[in-house]
């Protein structure tokens, strides 16, 4: 399916006055990931809404990419510019808790959190503080004082 050129163009807009342009991603900036998300979902055929919930998919962060470009009260502000389909998609997938989704995801009803939930924030924090403790280097033990 193809995306009208000026939805694609007003999002990138966004994107660039946000700083995506100037974000580091994995083989290069932020933007050029954004952009080859969309072209793919292009190539694979995906509805015009999909697409530009691709090349916006990373607007609030991500479980895996926690820099945001927008924060979420400025909602309105992305859906005025990809539409409301779209901006749902992006939301949906930005607050996708990955620890909990990811090892569900082949299954006929898969488990979904939504990680801006302040309980679900609640259990992510844990989460990441557990990750830390199993990763930290053991300390040698203190020894005791003399006579203790």
């Amino acid at each position: 399916m193809f995306t009208p050129p000026a939805a694609t163009a007003r999002a990138t807009a966004l994107l660039r006055r946000l700083g995506a342009a100037n974000i580091e991603h994995p083989g290069g900036t932020l933007l050029a990931h954004l952009q080859r998300v969309q072209q793919q979902l292009a190539a694979w055929g995906a509805c015009p809404a999909l697409q530009l919930a691709g090349l916006c998919h990373a607007c609030y962060g991500t479980d895996g990419f926690a820099t945001a470009l927008l924060p979420l009260d400025r909602r309105g502000e992305l859906a005025t510019v990809i539409g409301a389909e779209a901006e749902a998609l992006v939301y949906f997938y930005a607050s996708c808790d990955r620890i909990v989704s990811y090892p569900t995801l082949g299954d006929p009803d898969p488990a979904f959190r939504d990680r801006f939930t302040p309980r679900a924030a609640a259990r992510l924090h844990r989460a990441v503080r557990r990750q830390r403790t199993r990763h930290r280097p053991s300390r040698p033990p203190i020894p005791r004082a003399l006579g203790a």
